[in-house]
């Protein structure tokens, strides 16, 4: 940036650059200063080089530009997700109906995993090795999620197998067993 003397006069946006006020203290340092003043009137000193990022102008006129977050974005936010409810009544439907028709069955599995993982904290339930090969980390498998504590303990390879034994999936890959 030019220095202070050669930047009076020139407008940045929409400050005029009026005068230059010189060197000025700054705690222990020294900067050069200018004095500027708005479209709209508003006097504000900056340093010389930082005029190229202020051209918007001054708080005043910056109130009427739109704004990219704040209490009025998100109430348009709202607004639009209301209006497309409004507008789209079947798709609101059908995404809710989905829901409460897995909602039983998917909340009593997370009562139970939640009572495993309160009862490990807790010290009541132990983590012990695999059932079928001996194998770590274990997984908590329910075969009743109506009760919650009754689990049996299966690394993540046997979990997969066991599912795809019980469920009647096929296992299209294989994870290496640790020697």
């Amino acid at each position: 940036m030019a220095l202070a003397d050669e930047v009076v006069g020139q407008r940045f946006g929409k400050w005029l650059v009026v005068e230059n006020l010189g060197p000025v203290q700054f705690g222990n340092r020294t900067r050069a200063m200018v004095r500027c003043v708005c479209e709209c009137g508003t006097e504000k000193t900056f340093r010389p080089k930082e005029l190229e990022t202020r051209k918007k102008g001054c708080i005043k006129c910056s109130a009427g530009r739109p704004i990219k977050y704040g209490p009025d974005v998100r109430l348009n936010a709202l607004e639009s997700k209301r209006r497309y409810r409004r507008e789209n009544p079947g798709m609101v439907r059908m995404s809710m109906n989905r829901w409460r028709e897995t909602s039983e069955s998917a909340k009593q599995k997370q009562k139970a995993r939640s009572a495993v993982a309160s009862a490990i904290k807790s010290g009541k339930l132990v983590r012990v090795p695999c059932e079928k090969c001996g194998g770590w980390p274990v997984h908590a498998h329910h075969d009743d999620y109506s009760e919650p504590l009754r689990v049996r303990w299966l690394c993540y390879t046997c979990h997969v197998e066991h599912h795809a034994e019980t469920d009647g999936k096929v296992v299209h890959w294989q994870i290496p067993r640790a020697a």
